[in-house]
């Protein structure tokens, strides 16, 4: 959010609970070593608190993005890129192809329909923003998780594919 709205040092900085999540699970990850692949349902896990992370960090960018004075569609912007840096920046430190980078299950899409239903919410229903935010996090783990069950994938804007692809 910084990147945007320059609201002063980031959170991770300010809010100390963020530096001790941290800490812990580098012990815990340094402790069990490549053991923590192991850890029964271990991707399901991840998965979980990357679905949570993108719906979470969309909606109280988005909120800010607002109080901020943003219009609604410029905040749906700005809240989409928070909510989809984090694992943007995950696959890079992983050495990976970001998996916001090529096809596969819905992640901007997702964001930005989160994003939209919160906007909605507050905006036209009039629904608190906490009850809202909760419901627009939960709908975009309802989307995220449903894809990825169902095998829903995004695909190349034609022409764009790599070639042999198409």
């Amino acid at each position: 959010m910084g990147f945007f709205l320059q609201a002063g040092p980031p959170a991770l900085l300010r809010t100390p609970v963020y530096i001790v999540l941290i800490g812990i699970a580098t012990v815990i990850v340094i402790v069990a070593g490549p053991d923590v692949l192991h850890i029964p349902h271990f991707d399901r896990i991840v998965a979980l608190i990357d679905v949570f992370g993108l719906g979470a960090y969309a909606i109280v960018g988005l909120e800010l993005s607002l109080s901020l004075g943003l219009s609604v569609l410029a905040a749906i912007f700005v809240s989409t890129v928070n909510g989809v840096g984090g694992g943007l920046l995950r696959d890079i430190i992983l050495r990976r192809t970001p998996e916001l980078l090529e096809p596969g299950a819905p992640i901007t899409i997702v964001a930005v329909t989160g994003c939209a239903a919160y906007a909605a919410m507050t905006r036209l229903a009039a629904l608190p923003e906490g009850l809202a935010g909760l419901l627009a996090i939960g709908l975009v783990l309802l989307i995220r998780t449903a894809a990825l069950r169902l095998g829903l994938r995004t695909a190349p804007i034609s022409g764009f594919a790599p070639p042999g692809d198409e």
